[in-house]
């Protein structure tokens, strides 16, 4: 005889980390200035949904919703699970603080940095050929 199974493994696991869970499913929410239904539009998840997770125990994320959030949010699902941050493999801690930044910003936002790098790349461009010019003249 055949047993079923009811455990759902991915709700079983939320279930051990829910609170920390949920609370930096929060956490980041309030870092982007966003709430909740802005949550459930970019995930895709109904936000009664979503509120019924922080209002009822018993009902618990499944993992293809938490990554759902996860991407929605901009994080991993480790963050959300651990509320640690991957350590980002970058010998200059200055582009690592950069590479976090970037990953908060909208697609807008990152257009309008990009396009913030590329003119600061073309100004110093600029001054380093003012500078051999300059020294090209005193030389001559």
């Amino acid at each position: 005889m055949e047993k079923s199974c009811d455990f759902d493994f991915p709700r079983r696991i939320f279930y051990v980390v829910n609170g920390q869970f949920l609370a930096n499913i929060e956490r980041r929410l309030n870092e982007l200035s966003r709430k909740r239904p802005w949550l459930a539009k970019q995930s895709g998840i109904p936000v009664s949904t979503i509120n019924t997770w922080f209002h009822r125990p018993d009902m618990r994320p499944n993992l293809s919703d938490a990554f759902a959030v996860a991407q929605a949010l901009g994080v991993t699902l480790d963050y959300l699970m651990t509320g640690k941050h991957p350590q980002p493999d970058y010998a200059d801690p200055i582009v690592a603080e950069i590479i976090d930044y970037a990953e908060t910003l909208s697609h807008d936002e990152l257009v309008e940095a990009r396009t913030a790098m590329k003119m600061m790349r073309y100004m110093k461009l600029r001054q380093e050929e003012r500078r051999e010019r300059e020294s090209a003249g005193a030389s001559a």
